[in-house]
């Protein structure tokens, strides 16, 4: 079940970008909640926007999380560049947490 999906530094994403589906203050339509242990989560979400917003690459970037996950990143060609080294700071192109997970 996803209930938050991040992804910074990938293809047109630089700075990170949340696609949350934690139910908010929520007042009415409350059937529309699912209840999981510590949250509510929305039980449907839709992603939309202008031509070249980004939608594809959120699902690439989903697709490419879920490659890593089950198969390591020893399956990911080399030749692939999904990411790019910040120009003026150096800073590395992946940075996974404890909230990752």
């Amino acid at each position: 079940m996803l209930a938050r999906f991040t992804a910074g530094n990938f293809l047109s994403f630089n700075k990170n970008q949340t696609l949350s589906l934690i139910a908010g203050d929520v007042q009415k339509n409350k059937e529309r909640l699912y209840q999981a242990e510590d949250m509510k989560l929305l039980k449907f979400g839709a992603i939309y926007g202008a031509n070249a917003a980004g939608k594809s690459n959120l699902f690439k970037a989903m697709s490419f999380a879920l490659q890593v996950l089950f198969s390591g990143t020893a399956s990911i060609p080399t030749t692939q560049s999904y990411y790019a080294l910040m120009r003026p700071t150096g800073k590395s192109p992946l940075a996974l947490n404890s909230r990752s997970a």
